[in-house]
């Protein structure tokens, strides 16, 4: 079948293009034509473009220098090599070709002020014949953000979805509660891949290192502690990979995957930087992260029974390094996460 994909757009964020490629990879495994659906118009028109477009250029230009420029590119690159082709949401005629559209997976229900609001909704294909779905897609926050008005017309979009499932066990109850909808809980895309999956598919050379990385999205001081903590106790230097407004350079994505499946610990604020260190089984702290939504870090450290790697203090810290990770527990969840997410997409 042919099958459209529609996803956050591909800034550079780790997360959110591998989330996609793995979700891609998994439909093409099964058989499946894939396609990313693109949005010309998601930010608004004309003007907004041209802003946007010229700040994005000024940002880069002033904060990257020559080489990391060229990582920054590998964005690109990867986007071009993994994640096409793309149609654009106002060819009618390629559309009408797809037989199931997929929204997901990542923040797409959160209200992130979108000018088309109802994108990710799939508002777009009302007049298609069509399958739609909506896999592993998160509310980002344990709260609904849509008003009344909004909510009434993403009730009659969603009334025309063939299955929802969703990434956070709390967005069960407020999906029951705001749309009348009964969604099942499904392991993000990341985790459909494994760790000799990824280094196959995307020809990762990958070797030993063991030392401590950091992929940390929000920096601040008390994040900064809890870091040099870690490296006193393991008489280490962290690897930053990424952190906040440091670190400005991207490395590009094959090699960024490759240092965190190649950390012997991995101190992170992320949501993927966590579903990461889960599926390749590498020791880890999470740093609280209200910025960004702290549901979702609680909901996937729930599901693996890993509260108490969720620190944000120095104090938290020195009893959770004092702890192991019991791993055979955790693949067998990881299994069952699988086993699941499978069953859901062998079925579309």
């Amino acid at each position: 079948m042919r099958i459209g994909i529609v996803t956050l757009p591909f800034h550079n964020n780790y997360g959110g293009y591998l989330q996609a490629y793995a979700l891609k990879k998994t439909l093409l495994l099964r058989g499946h034509d894939v396609y990313f659906v693109s949005n010309k118009k998601l930010y608004g028109g004309g003007l907004r473009i041209i802003a946007r477009t010229v700040l994005k250029i000024f940002s880069i230009l002033k904060g990257l220098d020559r080489n990391e420029m060229k990582d920054g590119n590998a964005f690109a690159i990867f986007k071009n090599h993994y994640l096409t082709p793309f149609i654009d949401k106002s060819n009618k005629k390629e559309l009408s070709k797809i037989d199931i559209f997929i929204t997901g997976s990542d923040q797409v229900w959160r209200n992130w002020g979108f000018k088309d609001k109802y994108f990710f909704f799939l508002d777009f294909t009302r007049t298609l014949k069509c399958k739609r779905i909506a896999y592993s897609v998160s509310l980002g926050v344990n709260r609904w953000l849509y008003d009344e008005e909004e909510t009434s017309y993403i009730k009659k979009l969603t009334s025309d979805f063939h299955q929802i499932t969703v990434r956070e066990n709390d967005a069960i109850d407020i999906l029951k509660e705001r749309l009348n909808i009964k969604p099942c809980r499904l392991c993000d895309p990341t985790l459909l891949l494994s760790k000799k999956e990824y280094i196959s598919f995307l020809n990762i050379q990958s070797n030993n290192n063991f030392g401590i990385s950091t992929y940390i999205l929000d920096n601040d001081n008390k994040k900064s502690e809890i870091v040099s903590f870690i490296e006193l106790q393991k008489k280490q230097r962290a690897e930053y990979l990424f952190c906040g407004g440091q670190n400005k350079g991207k490395m590009c994505i094959e090699k960024w995957l490759k240092k965190i499946m190649c950390s012997g610990f991995l101190i992170t604020d992320s949501f993927h930087g966590t579903m990461f260190a889960i599926n390749f089984n590498i020791p880890f702290v999470t740093l609280a992260n209200e910025k960004r939504g702290q549901s979702r870090l609680i909901s996937v450290l729930k599901t693996y029974n890993l509260e108490s790697r969720m620190i944000s203090s120095v104090k938290e810290c020195e009893e959770v390094l004092q702890s192991n990770i019991e791993w055979d527990a955790i693949n067998a969840i990881i299994e069952n996460e699988r086993k699941n997410a499978f069953a859901f997409l062998d079925n579309l």
